[in-house]
């Protein structure tokens, strides 16, 4: 404290000196150099943390000009940090009216996101990572240009394997097999052999080139392996059946050999446990009801199933492998293995696992789990699962189509969804081990993913893009994927995308209510806030505690409907006064002149004795070239301190000495500038506003200002030219953005944040976000 009040003494002495040595236009600017708390600071370093970014909006307007859409711009995303999300810009938008804008953001912010809100209220949003200064965002769908993929699933629709002939008459020669027959019955190689009545015993196929007709009933008693060879047939005509006493294991292992079901024929509905095996281009054509334990089908083997198959397992290996399933197919597990699967009647499993094959759904497919590895899985109607995990997959989705679930697990995976299709996961959808890619290829219309929660583990781990929306609320961050437009976010429950309802989708209806244009003037409200802290002992240096006067400052336009402002509300807090002498502080706007204010207005009525600033009927300050607005004078007063020597709210906890230090409420108002005619939001950006901080009064001639790095002095201002010219590099102020937690009393801001003087001799190149790093010794921040 000793130490402050010297220096404030010494301080008289030396700006006594300066304004002596001005007198004789001699200023010693090396001293600033020499004696300054950073020296071999990098040339052309500006003191600023924070940027702008031009950045051009285009709507996607369904109301061909009719309405305007708003526009919001922000640091996070709305959807998923709804409390974090700071709005950085605000504007409005329509077909024929871009939105253009500067924004102003802090350094380092990595990526923006921007909202569009319709006139019917739906809110989509798109992000966009921060590259160099400039940036378009357009919301509208693209024509699809992949011609290839949309090709491939119209092909995939009508890709079944077509069985040459599936009806087998009784040759009229066929032997008759019944009742009296006898048990064992032996084939014999180049006969066809009918049963038209009643058969109970067993049948041996023999060498081959043998066909065995069932019009009646067979009860199969044997459990002797059933084989059939090289051209062997096994028909099960309408009317016809075979039922078993015994578990059976058939074979039909040899080129062209056929087993077939006739639309009324019967096999296996007693539920024996049969095991069927076929290999090498074996036809098993099912149009009647069969059931079966196992069902495994390999080198090339075929089903053709337009009947009703249950079996517990069914196994399909190999290339050239084919089923085809145009009836009904219910299994408890299926298992694919580079093979294809072409299904067009409804498909229940509770498992379906496949490695490196083609499936291709054209109907109603239920399970409880599909994995799927490698291959291609095209849905051309519905899908519906409780878990569905990919690893190295594409999955197509056709126009107006579903695959709906549980969760989602996906590895490596392309997804390609056509216009108003529909991924519904009513739980979590992971993206694990491998890069994914969500891909909407609609033709101007958007695909919607719709999902509860979105798992990534991985640094940009999946992928967004094309025509995409994806509903989701619950998201780990923006570090886990890309977005690429026209890809965008909406919130849970808040889809924009009106999908009527089929056999293949349960649709998505949105009821969003009549359009309407936004109240205008609407408020462009800024909740980024920044906290401009100051060294008041200019021109000489002082402590650098930074905390002389911090107050935190926020600017809020008034927006038109062609994106100017009519007024600018500026909401202040003044937070710490270590300053021990009376201290105020303006406001310059220097790219507004002063013929383009109509009015100020504040909210509280205790900003000003009458002793510092001289103001005209509009409420600018006096004899200025620039529209200067004063904020208040005496922060002291204002705090409710009325001894100017006494420091508020900069001691730490525990640390205050009686008589020289207070801790008082912060200090909340309002100053709102009325223009006479809208000017341009470029012009009231945060980064235009020229804040400065004053010390003296209107009854002397000149006056100390104060001003951030890189700002010019008012006309009132007391500093000569070359002392302003060779400080022009040095900073006695900041603006911080966010609210800053600001050094203790007398220590120095190098102390308080170690990564500050890193940043400056980087020329701001690094260590960006200094001001969200404090030091670990409690006593140097205030709290």
């Amino acid at each position: 404290m000793r130490e402050k009040i010297l220096q404030k003494v010494l301080s008289v002495i030396f700006f006594i000196a300066i304004l002596i040595g001005c007198q004789k236009d001699y200023f010693d600017p090396e001293y600033f150099e020499k004696n300054y708390i950073i020296q071999n600071i990098p040339k052309n370093f500006d003191w600023s943390n924070i940027s702008t970014l031009d950045v051009t909006v285009l709507p996607y307007d369904t109301h061909n000009n009719k309405y305007f859409y708003t526009i919001e711009i922000f640091d996070e995303n709305p959807v998923f940090e709804k409390e974090k999300a700071i709005l950085l810009a605000k504007g409005v938008g329509s077909q024929n009216q871009t939105f253009q804008t500067s924004v102003v953001l802090p350094k380092g912010t990595p990526t923006i996101f921007v909202r569009q809100t319709s006139p019917e209220g739906q809110q989509t949003i798109q992000e966009y990572t921060v590259e160099g200064n400039k940036l378009t965002c357009n919301f509208n769908p693209v024509p699809n240009t992949n011609a290839l993929v949309k090709t491939a699933l119209k092909i995939n629709a009508i890709q079944n394997y077509n069985i040459e002939q599936t009806d087998f008459p009784t040759p009229s020669q066929a032997i008759e097999i019944n009742s009296s027959s006898p048990s064992p019955y032996r084939l014999q190689y180049g006969n066809s052999y009918v049963i038209r009545g009643n058969y109970t015993g067993a049948i041996e196929y023999s060498w081959g080139n043998v066909s065995l007709y069932v019009e009646g009933r067979w009860q199969n008693t044997s459990s002797a392996r059933l084989k059939l060879e090289k051209d062997d047939n096994l028909i099960i005509q309408n009317g016809g059946e075979i039922i078993f006493d015994e578990p059976v294991d058939i074979q039909a292992t040899s080129n062209e050999t056929n087993i077939v079901i006739a639309p009324d024929g019967k096999f296996n509905l007693t539920q024996k446990e049969v095991n069927l095996t076929l290999s090498n281009k074996s036809k098993f054509i099912v149009q009647g009801k069969v059931c079966l334990k196992n069902l495994i089908f390999e080198n090339g083997a075929r089903l053709y199933n337009t009947g009703e198959t249950s079996v517990t397992n069914f196994t399909v290996k190999n290339n050239q492998t084919m089923v085809t399933n145009d009836g009904s197919l219910a299994a408890g597990e299926v298992n694919l293995i580079g093979s294809l699967f072409t299904n067009n009647g409804p498909l229940t499993t509770d498992n379906f696992i496949t490695e490196g094959s083609t499936f291709i759904n054209n109907s109603k497919f239920t399970a409880k789990y599909i994995d799927f590895k490698r291959g291609a899985y095209t849905n051309n109607c519905m899908t519906l699962y409780e878990d569905f995990t990919m690893n190295g997959t594409t999955l197509s989705l056709a126009a107006n189509t579903l695959v709906g679930g549980t969760s989602m697990t996906v590895k490596g995976t392309t997804i390609q969804m056509e216009g108003h299709s529909i991924i519904s996961i009513s739980d979590k959808m992971s993206f694990t081990n491998a890069s994914s890619t969500i891909n909407g290829i609609g033709n101007e219309e958007f695909a919607l993913l719709r999902v509860k929660e979105i798992d990534a583990k991985g640094w940009k781990i999946a992928t967004f893009r094309g025509n995409l929306e994806i509903e989701c609320s619950r998201y780990p961050g923006a570090n886990y994927h890309v977005l690429l437009e026209p890809a965008h976010w909406v919130a849970e429950g808040e889809s924009t995308i009106r999908i009527p309802a089929s056999e293949c989708t349960d649709g998505n209806i949105t009821d969003p209510g009549d359009p309407k244009d936004p109240d205008f003037p609407i408020e462009g409200d800024s909740t980024l806030m920044y906290t401009w802290i100051t060294e008041d002992m200019f021109p000489d240096l002082g402590d650098y505690d930074m905390n002389d006067l911090v107050v935190d400052l926020g600017a809020i336009p008034a927006i038109t409907s062609n994106n100017m402002a009519e007024s600018l509300t500026l909401k202040i807090v003044i937070r710490a006064v270590g300053s021990t002498r009376p201290i105020g502080a303006a406001l310059q706007l220097d790219q507004v002149t002063p013929g383009e204010i109509q009015n100020v207005t504040y909210s509280a009525n205790n900003l000003f004795e009458g002793k510092m600033f001289s103001v005209n009927t509009q409420g600018l300050e006096n004899d200025q070239t620039q529209a200067v607005i004063p904020l208040f004078e005496n922060a002291h007063r204002i705090m409710g301190v009325y001894n100017t020597a006494i420091m508020i709210n900069t001691f730490a906890l525990g640390s205050v000495v009686p008589g020289k230090g207070e801790r008082k409420d912060i200090q909340k108002f309002e100053v709102k500038i009325e223009f006479s005619r809208p000017i341009a939001l470029n012009k009231i950006n945060m980064n235009r506003l020229n804040f400065f901080v004053i010390s003296g009064n209107k009854f002397t001639p000149r006056r100390t200002e104060i001003h951030l790095p890189g700002f010019k002095h008012t006309a009132l201002s007391n500093i000569s030219r070359p002392i302003e010219e060779s400080t022009d590099g040095l900073m006695w102020g900041l603006l911080v953005p966010r609210s800053f937690r600001y050094p203790s009393e007398a220590i120095s801001i190098l102390k308080a944040y170690p990564d500050f003087e890193k940043w400056v001799k980087s020329g701001g190149t690094n260590y960006l976000e200094w001001y969200k790093a404090p030091s670990t010794n409690d006593a140097y921040i205030y709290r």
